[in-house]
């Protein structure tokens, strides 16, 4: 059964109507259509994760991949119990897409160009539509490739001080999500799954990254993006500061966390923004029949296959 202060929550959730949701910028133009359903499509994981958590009893399966990403199963989590599904359903309330396109106060906007961004005289960045000045530590770091239009930094969130969360959706990444054939889960049909245990990896990529990272389509890079959000709670990238992401650091997050004894809420991965883009994805491809192994490799139904499926190499930013 559900706990008290979730039972509260989601009473709280289905009474509430939102003023505001999230906006796609008129920057995204013609992509405009595709952002929106990455975005449907994030929120629609989310969503299945949070049935799937709550559900009375769970799926043994998905329980296991909890503990793997989490150090505890659901039910007996010593701390923060329900935080990860609270924090889930409150995207709940940014969901739907606002029409209004030219207000500043969404709860979260999303940019498909950075030609927002100006330099000014005084040498700092700003947002020319908020006059929001961003820090030139990222701006000169993870910002650099968004800027230069190269990789490896697929999005990037933004909290300001006033105004709505910014995702911008990097120029390069967006060109490549438009290109690649299973961009998200909705576009994989049942004759395709058993090539998913073919993703082909470059041999520096497959050294800290698995098949289901590789399985990065677009809309779980969105839910990434949303986690940081101030309506999520603003998770964060926990880890290796130069390879935060990826199912092995999830697992090893996992790891150090129980063997502090699992009460610091500092170390705990239910705060880390890829292990829950991770539990989600895992758990969107278990329940359509596939699993997701101890080293991160797929195992879909055994039938006979001979298409293969080529999945952009795994080395990112975000």
């Amino acid at each position: 059964m559900l706990s008290r202060s979730l039972q509260i929550f989601f009473t709280l959730t289905c009474l509430s109507l939102p003023l505001y949701c999230y906006t796609i910028d008129n920057d995204c133009g013609v992509d405009r259509d595709f952002v929106q359903q990455g975005a449907d499509d994030a929120f629609a994981l989310a969503a299945t994760a949070v049935a799937e958590l709550t559900r009375n009893p769970i799926n043994p399966a998905i329980d296991v991949i909890f503990q793997k990403l989490f150090g505890q199963t659901v039910a007996n989590r010593i701390t923060n119990k329900d935080l990860l599904e609270v924090n889930l359903m409150k995207l709940a309330t940014i969901s739907q897409l606002d029409g209004a396109i030219g207000q500043a106060d969404t709860d979260v906007r999303f940019y498909c160009t950075t030609k927002r961004i100006e330099k000014r005289d005084d040498g700092q960045y700003y947002n020319k539509d908020t006059d929001y000045v961003y820090p030139e530590s990222e701006i000169t770091s993870r910002w650099a490739s968004c800027f230069d239009l190269i990789e490896p930094t697929l999005a990037i969130t933004t909290n300001p001080d006033r105004g709505p969360s910014e995702i911008q959706i990097c120029p390069w990444y967006l060109s490549k999500a438009r290109g690649v054939k299973f961009r998200d889960f909705k576009s994989i049909n049942a004759i395709t799954w058993g090539a998913l245990a073919r993703v082909s990896m470059p041999l520096v990529s497959s050294f800290f990254y698995t098949p289901i990272d590789a399985f990065h389509l677009f809309d779980k890079v969105l839910l990434h993006e949303l986690t940081h959000t101030y309506q999520f709670g603003r998770a964060i990238d926990m880890g290796n500061p130069g390879s935060p992401y990826g199912w092995k650091n999830c697992k090893g997050l996992a790891n150090i966390f129980m063997a502090t004894g699992g009460t610091d809420n500092n170390l705990d991965p239910q705060w880390n923004s890829d292990s829950i883009a991770l539990l989600c994805s895992a758990i969107q491809l278990t329940v359509n029949g596939i699993t997701v192994q101890d080293d991160g490799k797929l195992n879909p139904p055994q039938r006979n296959r001979k298409r293969d499926v080529v999945m952009y190499p795994v080395t990112w930013v975000a």
